[in-house]
């Protein structure tokens, strides 16, 4: 049975780069809905522009928080107790493989 290499100085610097900027992208966005709530009666928008400009950031935004949950993913990977199991069904699919040659 194999064991999960230990993940190097650059990925794991990564992963926190791609969790930090993520959580920056959204709080740019945060930033500037207040921005726009705050100030709006004075700025002129276009029902139109504003849609198409919040679809454009919302999918930034959906792209940004998919990489973290994907960083995250690949760095935490499954639970203990899933790893357990998946182990624990290997070794009865050996022991029956093994038990089934001994028989022939």
């Amino acid at each position: 049975m194999t064991t999960r290499e230990p993940v190097g100085r650059g990925v794991l610097w990564l992963g926190y780069t791609i969790n930090l900027l993520s959580y920056v992208i959204v709080a740019v966005v945060l930033w500037g809905c207040y921005h726009v709530l705050l100030r709006g009666a004075q700025l002129a928008i276009d029902p139109g522009l504003a849609a198409a400009v919040g679809g454009i950031v919302g999918g930034v935004v959906q792209w940004a928080v998919a990489n973290a949950v994907q960083a995250n993913s690949f760095f935490f990977g499954s639970s203990p107790g899933s790893r357990q199991a998946a182990a624990d069904m290997g070794a009865a699919v050996g022991a029956a493989v093994e038990g089934r040659k001994a028989s022939n």
